[in-house]
């Protein structure tokens, strides 16, 4: 038995040997994306217009974020485990540290001083570092609190790797659990994948664009962070509900609907004030605050739009979507890149590309995803509202 706040209950057997099994798939998967994307980057970039100095840098950047997929994607199992557990507190702990120490190591490795090169390293490294963090914390928690075995797996995977293998396909198989892990990673992996094309866009753009991105960015991935607690929240009090009762599942989508607006509005003005704040705390250099002072509206935006997107994935989870909020990303970050080379390549004044551009690109990303949400209640969930009318 395990403690769950003041709540005392038993981990099965059949429970711990789905978690290992979705682990061991994750971990699979995110190396098999990982190198998958390590294939396609050369063809993308040339489709992109992408060469030169900008291509080397990003396709370094690119292998060294790489590095940490299979981390994070275990990362998000146990998560995925965790909300099914009821349980909040270990993974938002578990990303907050990661996110921590990706500030950590970006306040220390990336400088203008240090030179491009060793920035665009810095940048990679600290991000990676950030979710080798968060999967080891969920492990050794999930380790001790026992919804994972270390010993039995590595035990187990030395005996008779092939085996195991085959076990764990089995296991995917009858459980809900690989399938909604594996949907969540595709919806991340896709925001990570359009967070790497802006970043190698800014690159080929110049020094000051890629290093106003690189401050904006981080901006933004700070401020999005503060919505994760609703997300979790949305995957853990509605399955229940919407199973048992769906009076009080409509009013439960309804308060989280209007927290969703809320944190949204409240987190891009933050973002705002932030921007203004380094500015007039000349915390940044004059021509790198005139860069991003540029973009600030888009940035603003993409935040607002982002931290709705996110909280109204949570919602979408917690009634059973998962599988549908990961194949709309897939679909978004498809769209926004085949955008991106027309933008590049064919669009009325392709020639004077600029940073606006690549967080025109961001905004688009989130817009789509807000516009399915919308979408997929009228059209999916209806059902829910045509009860309590």
């Amino acid at each position: 038995k395990r403690m769950q706040g003041n709540k005392d209950f038993a981990v099965s057997e059949d429970t711990r040997e789905i978690v290992q099994a979705s682990v061991l798939a994750a971990f699979v998967l995110g190396a098999v994306f990982a190198l998958a994307v390590q294939c396609i980057y050369a063809p993308a970039m040339r489709v992109l217009g992408v060469f030169g100095e900008a291509f080397k840098l990003g396709r370094l950047y690119t292998a060294i974020r790489c590095f940490g997929l299979p981390f994070f994607a275990v990362a998000v199992t146990f998560e995925s485990a965790y909300m099914g557990e009821r349980e909040v507190m270990t993974p938002l702990f578990g990303f907050g540290l990661g996110m921590l120490s990706t500030i950590i190591f970006q306040v220390a490795l990336i400088h203008p001083s240090y030179g491009g090169l060793t920035s665009v390293i810095g940048a990679g490294t600290a991000v990676s570092i950030g979710q080798l963090v968060a999967a080891g914390f969920l492990l050794v928690r999930a380790n001790k609190q026992g919804f994972f075995s270390i010993s039995q797996t590595v035990r187990r995977s030395s005996k008779n790797l092939p085996k195991l293998l085959r076990k764990t396909k089995s296991l995917l198989i009858k459980s809900e659990l690989g399938n909604s892990a594996f949907w969540l990673f595709c919806g991340s992996a896709s925001r990570m994948l359009i967070y790497t094309l802006c970043t190698a866009l800014a690159t080929q753009i110049g020094v000051i664009p890629a290093a106003s991105n690189k401050y904006a960015l981080d901006i933004y991935f700070f401020v999005c962070y503060l919505i994760e607690p609703l997300f979790t929240l949305s995957t853990i009090l509605l399955p229940k509900k919407v199973k048992t009762n769906k009076i009080e599942a409509w009013w439960m989508i309804r308060i989280l609907f209007y927290l969703a607006i809320f944190a949204a509005i409240t987190l891009s003005c933050a973002t705002s004030l932030s921007i203004s704040l380094a500015g007039h705390l000349n915390l940044i250099e004059p021509e790198l605050l005139k860069s991003v002072t540029s973009v600030k509206p888009y940035v603003v935006a993409s935040v607002g739009a982002s931290s709705f997107a996110l909280a109204l994935d949570g919602i979408r989870v917690g009634m059973g979507g998962a599988k549908n909020v990961g194949q709309a990303q897939v679909f978004n970050l498809l769209l926004t890149v085949a955008l991106a080379a027309w933008m590049k390549l064919y669009a009325p004044g392709s020639e004077s590309f600029a940073l606006n551009h690549v967080w025109v690109l961001m905004l688009l990303f989130q817009f789509l995803r807000v516009c399915e949400h919308v979408y997929a209640t009228v059209n999916k969930y209806s059902y829910l509202l045509d009860e309590n009318r």
